[in-house]
């Protein structure tokens, strides 16, 4: 399967969003503290749907601003995507 075929099945099976032309806007690897490799693959896409349908592997959603987001307890890769794709963003890449 194409990564972008999966990053719409998947969206769609998790979240119950369609999304069209998903593409890679930023791309992290590193090792952790416990000596793991992980490269985490960032994509941006436009969804044709709003409405989320949770599966049965998720309890809840929130939908947040991007300043609440970089407020949340989380993994630093991830506000470090989000402050990349604002920067994208401004400078009208993505």
């Amino acid at each position: 399967e194409e990564a972008d075929s999966g990053i719409a099945r998947e969206t769609m099976e998790e979240a119950g969003i369609e999304v069209e032309a998903p593409r890679v806007f930023h791309v992290i690897s590193r090792t952790n503290p416990l000596d793991e490799f992980w490269t985490t693959i960032y994509y941006v896409a436009r969804a044709r749907t709003d409405t989320v349908t949770l599966s049965y592997e998720h309890d809840t959603y929130q939908w947040v601003t991007i300043e609440e987001f970089l407020a949340l307890q989380g993994a630093s890769r991830n506000n470090e995507a989000v402050a990349r794709y604002v920067a994208l963003h401004k400078a009208g890449r993505v």
